[in-house]
């Protein structure tokens, strides 16, 4: 199974104030490709590298974690990816 890097459902500013479009463009366009190149598909995750909040947070990784998850996570989408993979992961163990 090859995995593609989706459009966003949204655009690349619809995250401001919590994330700048800069932001968001970086990190769908090279970070997360990367990820989808490389075979990976994480449930969820948030990149806490200082580059990945730098622009919009500086030195708040703090604030950048609670805005992360008050705001830009779909979590529906979330409990969706995580149910996909438990399934998987039954149908494989029987």
């Amino acid at each position: 199974m090859s995995f593609k890097l989706p459009d966003l459902p949204y655009p690349h500013d619809a995250l401001a104030p919590y994330m700048s479009r800069e932001t968001l463009e970086y990190h769908h366009g090279k970070h997360h490709l990367a990820c989808v190149n490389d075979g990976n598909k994480p449930i969820l995750g948030c990149d806490v590298w200082e580059h990945s909040y730098d622009i919009d947070y500086r030195t708040r990784r703090p604030d950048y974690l609670k805005a992360f998850l008050d705001h830009p996570v779909n979590w529906d989408y979330v409990a969706q990816l995580f149910e996909q993979t438990e399934t998987r992961q039954r149908a494989g163990a029987a």
